[in-house]
C-alpha cells in the first residue's frame, strides 16, 4: 500500500475514476476496518488518508454506501462485515446476499466466500454443487484457497465426479502460490497415484505372463498332436496289405 496522504490529496486521487465516490467510500472503509485482513484490499495505487483510526461501524457504513452504488469490492467487504459481525449484527443470510452481488460481478474473493457458504450451509442451504460452481470462477482467477478446495472436491468426490488428475492440477496451482495445505495434499496424492500406477502395471503384466505360458503349452500340445497324427498315418500305411498282380478271365479260346 502507498504512503498516507492528507485528506485533500487523498480525495484528488479519485478524480477521473469511474464511480469515483463509490471507490472513495470503499477505500476509506477498508482503512477504517479492524478486519481488513479478511477483506478485499484496494488497488495498490490508492493512497491511505492520514489520521484515520479503526472504526468497524463507520467502515460498515462506508462499505454499504459504496455497495449500494454497485462497487463489487465494497459489496464483498460488506458481506465480510455481516459474516463476522464487525460493525453490524452478525447476519449470515445478509452476508450471502452481498457476496452474491459481488460474485455476479466477477469478484474472486466474493465467489470464493459464496462457495464456502454453500459448502458449510452458512446463510444458505448446504449445496456442494453450488459450492463448486462458485469456487471454479474464483480458482480460474487465481484465488489460491478456491484452487485448494477444488482440488479437495475432485479428490474426495464432493459435488463433482472424482478426478485425481484435476485434483492434482488444482492442488499444484494453489501450492505454486504458497498454500502449504495444497502442497501437503499434492505430495500425499502424488504418492498415492504413483502407488496405484505401480499396482495397475503389475496387475496388467500378470495376465500377459500367464497368457504367454498358456501359448507355450498350446504350441507344445499342437506339435505333439501333429507328431501323433503323422505316426498314426505311418502305422496305417505299414499295416495295409500289398496288392500283388492282377485279376482277369483266362477262358480258352
Amino acid at each position: 500500500m502507498a504512503n498516507e496522504v492528507s485528506p485533500g490529496e487523498w480525495l484528488l486521487q479519485f478524480k477521473g475514476h469511474e464511480n469515483a465516490f463509490a471507490r472513495a467510500c470503499s477505500v476509506l472503509g477498508f482503512q477504517y476496518s479492524p478486519t481488513a485482513e479478511n477483506e478485499a484490499a484496494p488497488q495498490p495505487h490508492f493512497h491511505l488518508m492520514l489520521g484515520v483510526t479503526e472504526d468497524a461501524g463507520l467502515a460498515k457504513e462506508l462499505y454499504h454506501t459504496a455497495a449500494e452504488l454497485g462497487h463489487a469490492a465494497a459489496q464483498h467487504n460488506l458481506g465480510v462485515c455481516y459474516e463476522y459481525g464487525e460493525g453490524a449484527e452478525k447476519d449470515l443470510a445478509q452476508a450471502v446476499v452481498w457476496y452474491r452481488k459481488a460474485a455476479d460481478q466477477g469478484n474472486a474473493a466474493a465467489q470464493y466466500n459464496l462457495g464456502a457458504c454453500f459448502e458449510e450451509g452458512e446463510g444458505v442451504e448446504e449445496d456442494l454443487a453450488q459450492a463448486v460452481m462458485w469456487y471454479l470462477p474464483a480458482a480460474d482467477q487465481g484465488h489460491a484457497h478456491a484452487q485448494y478446495y477444488l482440488g479437495r472436491y475432485y479428490e474426495l468426490c464432493n459435488g463433482v465426479k472424482k478426478n485425481l488428475a484435476l485434483a492434482r492440477e488444482w492442488y499444484g496451482k494453489s501450492a505454486a502460490q504458497g498454500n502449504e495445505d495444497a502442497q501437503s495434499a499434492l505430495d500425499r496424492l502424488n504418492v498415492a497415484v504413483n502407488a496405484v500406477a505401480a499396482a495397475t502395471a503389475a496387475a496388467e503384466a500378470a495376465p500377459m505372463k500367464k497368457t504367454a505360458a498358456e501359448l507355450t503349452q498350446m504350441r507344445v500340445a499342437k506339435e505333439k498332436l501333429e507328431k501323433d497324427i503323422a505316426a498314426a498315418k505311418l502305422t496305417q500305411q505299414q499295416q495295409q496289405p500289398a496288392v500283388v498282380g492282377g485279376s482277369g478271365d483266362g477262358g480258352a479260346a
